[in-house]
Parts: C-alpha cells; structure tokens; sequence
C-alpha cells in the first residue's frame, strides 16, 4: 500500500491543471518502475491535501496517472 496526496511526485509537477488519460499514460511512461508481477498494489489518499482541494478533474488526473504506473508494473492488481 501507498499512501500518498499524489501530488508530491520527485521530478513530476503533476495537479496543476486537469489531465487527460492519455497525457497521464505519458508521463507516467516516463517513471522507473521496477516489475512486481503477482503483487496486489493500493495507492490510497489520491487528492487528500491539507490544503484547498483539488478539482474532481484533476484528481482523475493523477489517480489516472498512478494507475498507468502501477500497470507499469506487471502487478496482478492495482488499485488507485
């Protein structure tokens, strides 16, 4: 499990400004991930900030982002 706001990515500014699907599945296309096949993967706390919240839109954004890279992975099951 990763528990993560999903906006603080190292060397990603991501939330800015709503993101389509395919502009996630891009950026996400950029990132290292290592291959974690059979492995059951939960980010959780996507757009929970102490901050203003962000936009349903954006959120979608970078849940989409999240499970482009987790797809990355090969696991058997993601969840964002």
């Amino acid at each position: 499990m990763l528990l993560t706001d999903g906006f603080q990515t190292a060397g990603f500014v991501i939330g800015g400004s709503p993101m389509n699907t395919a502009a996630a599945e891009a950026l996400a296309s950029k990132v290292a991930v290592p291959k974690l096949p059979g492995a059951s993967i939960t980010v959780a706390g996507i757009g929970q900030v102490a901050s203003q919240p962000p936009s349903s839109a954006v959120v979608s954004g970078v849940v989409a982002f999240y499970n482009a890279l987790c797809h990355r992975t090969g696991a058997a099951q993601c969840t964002s």
